[in-house]
């Protein structure tokens, strides 16, 4: 037996159809077929590649020796994935098993849910996939905004600060953290980062020592103030939290009096999200109605949209 024929047969066992199905699907006699599979003759070129497309494989391994048959073309780029992820290889796989797993419901309960599980795989695969290269892309911003690192406040390791914390890893940023200020310690970006961390992970007093200790180095620091508040915030400190909020904010207007810019609005959110939490419907309403007269002042309409729909949850 040639080496298509016999992978012929051994796809169409695979997915369950006769020689007859087959040659239906294929508008060729099922003699035709028959023929392949014990190498009386091969296919013509050009059915080659309705051949492939049949069995969601490709020309290339339908020559292949030990190659492998796949129940279906999901199953098949399923495993590609696992062999090459990539976003492409996952978007032709999720394509591929969608279109499986919308099916109307088949009469095969295992395979069905087989089905199901390989689309569940691919997500969980595809998770992990992403996870490396957001923390990949995440340590490259870290290291080429160094010199940014003083006018951004550090936003770039807070980005992979947070997200180490929805991983479960909240701990491992402590310690990076920690290790900055004995390496740097009067650099205050550095106690950002580990004022951040121990409230990500939430361990909000050890997050006030640093603020406390922080803000008697560095008392003009707006970035501090506005972190201070939102731990405050979180232990139930509601009053002190919009103490530090609106020092955030008056060191805010005059940097943005003294050099034009834009400013830096964050304390503004973490009051008018706490005047919700708390039931203040009145400040949360007058808060989020300054930041919408802001956002339009600083030309973004559509952030001013979503000001305008939580004031209206508040009026």
């Amino acid at each position: 037996m040639n080496t298509i024929g016999k992978n012929i047969k051994k796809l169409r066992e695979k997915t369950h159809i006769t020689q007859e199905q087959l040659a239906d699907s294929l508008f060729v006699s099922y003699q035709a077929v028959s023929k392949w599979e014990t190498g009386s003759t091969v296919p013509d070129t050009l059915m080659l590649p309705k051949i492939a497309e049949c069995f969601g494989t490709t020309i290339d391994e339908l020559f292949r020796e030990n190659m492998v048959a796949y129940r279906h073309k999901g199953a098949r780029l399923y495993s590609v994935y696992q062999d090459s992820p990539s976003p492409e290889n996952f978007s032709a796989a999720e394509s591929a098993l969608l279109k499986i797993t919308n099916a109307p419901t088949s009469p095969d309960c295992y395979f069905q849910t087989e089905d199901l599980r390989l689309l569940g795989n691919l997500y969980a695969y595809h998770m992990e996939y992403c996870r490396d290269k957001a923390i990949e892309y995440y340590d490259k911003a870290i290291q080429k905004g160094l010199p940014l690192r003083a006018n951004m406040y550090a936003c770039f390791e807070q980005q992979k600060i947070h997200f180490m914390a929805q991983l479960g890893k909240a701990q491992e940023s402590i310690h990076q953290s920690l290790a900055m200020i004995d390496a740097h310690p009067q650099n205050p970006e550095n106690y950002i980062c580990i004022i951040y961390a121990y409230f990500c992970a939430e361990q909000y007093d050890d997050a006030l020592k640093y603020v406390e200790t922080a803000l008697r180095k560095w008392q003009d620091n707006l970035m501090l103030y506005k972190l201070g508040g939102d731990v405050c915030h979180k232990l139930k400190q509601h009053e002190k939290a919009i103490q530090y909020w609106d020092k955030s904010l008056e060191l805010n207007q005059q940097r943005c009096d003294a050099t034009g810019e834009n400013g830096f609005m964050d304390a503004l959110f973490s009051k008018a999200d706490a005047y919700a939490e708390l039931g203040d419907k009145s400040n949360a309403f007058k808060t989020w109605k300054e930041i919408a007269g802001r956002l339009e002042k600083m030309g973004f309409i559509i952030e001013k949209e979503y000001a305008l729909k939580k004031m209206r949850e508040f009026s």
